[in-house]
């Protein structure tokens, strides 16, 4: 392999495939006027912000949305039409990618907002400060395990220095751009349409974690991007007969599957599970199986496929050894490229995860595991479906959003239908096009588990992963059934309002209605119980206390206090501050977890938790309080015996317990 070969992929993300009259008039098209809305849009958005952060009146949360429309709709509009050129398509897919990404950005660009921000910046900070990755981290230890995003940031951080969490916002960001382009070519090579290409990536913007949780300074928002752009390496090499340029191709996707493993679980995963599918439904075509027109010899075939198998075995062998391109047909090619990648992933995962982050697997099986559990008994009707729309006292859910998220589900789920139908029937041998189907099948479970309170969190984060087919199913009913022929203005505005609703609708469903925008102190509202006297407390533990003093605490202190305290949080001793007395059991618990100090936050007190819990969700009656927490219930520590005040902010308290803690010469 030559150095030049690495490089060959690139050359498709700025060749343009222009028709005769395109490439003698090159033109930006509605380009500029649509740079300068998506800006005007983010402007209104900051104005947003401000507000929200100093008033939070009705008038920031109606800039807020109108600036999201002033971002969104410009772009899907022209993106439906059939007049810009694919140079056009792929300029305004950019400008997608960077004023989404903005959208949370300027929420807090400086310093970490969402939960998993904490986390991440914490094990960035312990790599800076150790010099060698795989430290311990007390807010979520499995993220310690999978290095990639952090082993990044740092090296950025190192060679800029540029604080942690700006290296990381920069990271991020060029993540995100990688995103949604390689988005756009992979859904133009599965449908040989930079159109459909658009419409699909405009329809992928709607899954619910786009905006927040998939833009969040976490691991998933690197690791995504890296699978997808190696799908994309895959799916173009097999279009590809020159042996350079598939050389080229097989090496970048195989280095980004390198790259992904070290860097997030779930990515690997699905990764996985999509390269296996694949190289299925390749194989059953390259069979010419008609599997959807005779089930009967679908299973007849699969029995002789197995019995065979035993004497192919060999061919495993042959696929790892002649890594080289193979022109025995274009399936054939298809069948061996997706089936070797299929293999080196599952052996570079399996080899991570039992290597260095077996961790994982405890973490992972019980939610899982529950999700599945739970899912079966709410089908048998053994347990009750969760309340979708959880509003607290005092805090309404807008009846609109309710309205719009709930459209929003149904539009998606009659897309699905309509363009798996119609894939099924024009498309049946078109490998990619059926394979997208076939995944999109997999949505209406997702809205079952939904439904459930272990499997709610599951199929949220699964959006990420599943939207990359529906995106293209529903791009295919919408240009091919709705935009067929020479549609007119309200066709047009039916399939711009439909983007719009699914695009709203997400993110109403992907981010909780009081954490969107940035306001006062929320009792347990993940990013708005972020505030300056909380983040004042942790920096003051970073100065005046050691380093990784064991610490317990409510949810939000512990993001604090094991991020900018730098400090290790105990979980799962939320019991000792519903105890309405400090007894000798409590006593006897810290000295056996070797707590050294406790925080107390007066400001739990003050209102209903907005998540149902205080603590963590292990706590007495999580997620069933019904009235805010008892200030009692805090006052009992001040009368520990061998206890004092270290540090006292007005609302945040912390004591002194090490004299308890390491009685008897407990370390």
């Amino acid at each position: 392999m030559q150095l030049s070969d690495l490089f060959q992929p690139f050359t498709f993300i700025i060749r343009s495939r222009m028709t005769t009259q395109d490439k003698s008039v090159s033109t930006w098209g509605w380009m500029p006027f649509l740079a300068l809305t998506s800006g005007a849009g983010l402007l209104m958005l900051g104005t947003a912000y401000s507000l929200s952060r100093s008033v939070g009146d009705m008038l920031s949360y109606v800039l807020y949305w109108s600036s999201l429309l002033m971002v969104f709709v410009p772009l899907a509009w022209r993106l439906l039409l059939s007049t810009p050129t694919r140079q056009e398509r792929f300029i305004l897919i950019l400008i997608l990618a960077i004023s989404v990404y903005l959208i949370k950005a300027l929420i807090s660009p400086t310093a970490p907002y969402f939960g998993d921000e904490f986390t991440h910046w914490r094990n960035v900070r312990n790599i800076l400060h150790s010099g060698h990755l795989f430290d311990y981290n007390s807010i979520l230890p499995a993220t310690g395990l999978y290095p990639g995003l952090q082993t990044v940031t740092a090296a950025v951080a190192s060679l800029s220095g540029l604080p942690i969490f700006a290296s990381g916002v920069i990271v991020v960001g060029v993540s995100r751009v990688l995103l949604v382009l390689s988005l756009f070519l992979f859904f133009e090579v599965i449908t040989r349409s930079s159109r459909v290409a658009g419409i699909a990536t405009m329809v992928y913007a709607g899954n619910p974690n786009f905006i927040f949780y998939g833009q969040q300074f976490g691991y998933e928002s690197l690791s995504l991007p890296l699978a997808v752009f190696a799908v994309y390496m895959i799916v173009k090499r097999t279009d590809q007969y020159d042996v350079s340029t598939t050389r080229g191709l097989r090496w970048s996707a195989l280095l980004a599957i390198m790259a992904v493993i070290p860097t997030h679980h779930m990515t690997s995963y699905a990764l996985i599970v999509f390269l296996c599918f694949l190289t299925l439904m390749i194989y059953l075509n390259r069979r010419r199986t008609h599997w959807l027109e005779y089930p009967g010899e679908l299973l007849e075939r699969s029995i002789v496929w197995l019995s065979n198998r035993f004497r192919r075995l060999k061919r495993v062998g042959e696929w790892l050894l002649n890594w080289g391109e193979h022109t025995n047909g274009e399936e054939a090619l298809r069948q061996i490229s997706t089936g070797r990648f299929s293999l080196v992933t599952i052996g570079l995962t399996l080899f991570w995860l039992f290597t260095f982050a077996s961790l994982t697997i405890g973490y992972l099986s019980p939610v899982l595991g529950g999700a599945i559990n739970e899912l079966f008994t709410f089908i048998t009707g053994q347990s009750k479906a969760k309340e979708v729309f959880h509003s607290v006292r005092g805090q309404e859910i807008p009846t609109w959003e309710r309205l719009m998220a709930i459209g929003a589900v149904g539009l998606v789920l009659l897309g699905t239908c309509v363009g798996i139908y119609h894939i099924w029937r024009r498309y049946p041998r078109n490998i990619f096009a059926m394979t997208m189907a076939m995944v999109g099948l997999a949505y209406p479970v997702t809205l079952v588990m939904r439904l459930t309170n272990a499997g709610a969190e599951t199929a949220n984060r699964s959006s990420e992963f599943l939207y990359l087919a529906l995106g293209p199913v529903i791009a295919l009913a919408i240009v091919e059934l709705w935009l067929m022929r020479k549609p007119g203005f309200l066709r047009y505005l039916v399939a711009v309002g439909y983007l719009t609703v699914v695009f709203g609708g997400g993110l109403i469903a992907g981010m909780a209605w009081w954490a969107r925008l940035p306001g006062t102190y929320l009792v347990a509202g993940d990013s708005r119980g972020i505030q300056p006297q909380g983040v004042m407390a942790a920096e003051w533990a970073a100065t005046y206390l050691t380093d990784n003093n064991r610490v317990i605490g409510d949810s939000a202190n512990r993001k604090l206090m094991g991020s900018y305290g730098q400090q290790e949080f105990v979980p799962g001793l939320s019991w000792l501050f519903f105890s309405p007395t400090f007894m000798e059991s409590q006593i006897e618990t810290l000295v056996k977890y070797h707590i050294d100090y406790i925080v107390i936050d007066y400001r739990i007190t003050t209102d209903y938790s907005m998540n149902g819990i205080y603590f963590d969700s292990k706590e007495p009656d999580a997620g069933h309080h019904e009235l805010p927490f008892d200030p009692r219930l805090l006052d009992k520590f001040d009368y520990i015996p061998n206890t004092s005040r270290i540090f006292h902010s007005g609302d945040i308290i912390i004591y002194d317990v090490t004299s308890i803690s390491r009685q008897s010469g407990t370390p």
